[in-house]
């Protein structure tokens, strides 16, 4: 990436030399890991990126300094204040769903069919283990994995959003479990016109693939999630679902993640790697750097939410936003009070930063 903005600096006719009329500051814009990126390229070229810009970058995440249970916690906590009550209806559900699903009273199959799931779209490898213990991890994973997604995309908050839909379907009174949990993984457009859920969806490229995977906030299919699978191997993303969370409880172990890991792309794990490598910890001196996180997004409990002592990093949080929200408009129709109100602070923080480099250079 460093090379790459030297690269197009040079294109451009820009100046490398700061002293120069025509040197051109560099910034870096991103969102999510991407925005841990950008981050990462003021801390380890200042010489190169004057100013970056993070959006939903959890550095607590990949430094491993929070608590596992901290994400489902957290999305535990947005649920019951976007729809009351939703977290209890939840956790009642995926609890019955659960006693339900590993009791051996009928077939994986006619089990299945009870929730909509398509015939034939059970992953092989789980009809071979026969086990119904297998069975109910992989859609609850899938549940799991549908309502952090829907956190992801909770903006504009509002009975439309797909986050307030999916509680909604836990609090509909007269529906049995099944047709909780089948609404819930049907209420997507693709499944409610097919009328059914493909568990094959959620199943990345590769050999000995799994559902639940080296990231449980969820994997998608195809060669894009194989992709982000194999870089989470070197992430390590630690998402306990806890008995506070409205979900089934499962803990994290670096163990088991450590043996998928290894099956999948015969590697071997570091929690401690990224640490090491970019010493994020300590942000001490950075300056020029602006965190920007949108507080209904569940990844901003392990993001940089206060600015760090003894730096000249800025932080804005956006108390309705969600997962990169920020990087939607100015000026959407839809924004709330507050995203305009952010979007203006960052225009006027990295306005004011470019006036300190331009007034830098010039002395």
């Amino acid at each position: 990436f460093a090379k790459a903005a030297q690269f197009y600096r040079k294109k451009l006719g820009c100046s490398s030399d700061k002293s120069s009329k025509n040197y051109c500051p560099v910034i870096t814009v991103a969102g999510s890991y991407p925005g841990f990126l950008s981050a990462m390229m003021r801390l380890m070229h200042p010489d190169i990126v004057d100013i970056a810009y993070a959006t939903s970058a959890p550095l607590h995440l990949y430094s491993h300094g929070i608590d596992p249970k901290t994400y489902y916690d957290y999305v535990t906590r947005v649920a019951d204040a976007a729809v009351p009550g939703c977290a209890a209806a939840v956790k009642e559900t995926t609890k019955e769903f659960h006693d339900w699903a590993v009791t051996p009273d009928a077939t994986m199959q006619e089990k299945a069919k009870e929730i909509k799931i398509c015939e034939g779209g059970i992953p092989k490898y789980i009809t071979d283990s026969d086990s119904l213990e297998l069975w109910w991890t992989e859609v609850n994973e899938i549940v799991t994995a549908h309502f952090a997604e829907a956190d992801m995309g909770y903006y504009p908050p509002g009975p439309d959003a797909e986050f307030e839909r999916a509680c909604r379907i836990f609090l509909k009174e007269g529906d049995t479990m099944q047709e909780k949990i089948g609404n819930m993984l049907t209420m997507r457009k693709e499944f409610q016109e097919k009328g059914c859920f493909d568990m094959y969806s959620e199943l990345p490229n590769g050999k000995n693939a799994r559902i639940s995977a080296s990231d449980w906030s969820g994997m998608g299919d195809g060669i894009k999630a194989y992709m982000w699978e194999f870089l989470s191997c070197q992430l390590l993303p630690a998402l306990t679902q806890s008995s506070e969370s409205m979900f089934y409880p499962r803990e994290w172990s670096l163990e088991w993640t450590a043996n998928h890991c290894k099956m999948r792309f015969d590697m071997e794990v570091d929690p401690d790697r990224l640490r090491n490598y970019f010493g994020f910890e300590d942000l001490t001196g950075v300056d020029h750097l602006l965190f920007v996180n949108n507080i209904n997004d569940a990844w901003s409990s392990a993001s940089i939410t206060v600015p760090p002592p003894n730096s000249g990093i800025e932080v804005i949080n956006v108390l309705n936003g969600a997962h990169c929200s920020d990087f939607r408009g100015p000026g959407a129709d839809f924004d709330t009070p507050e995203m305009k109100a952010a979007h203006k602070q960052i225009e006027e923080t990295i306005g004011k930063w470019l006036k300190e480099i331009k007034k830098e250079n010039e002395d």
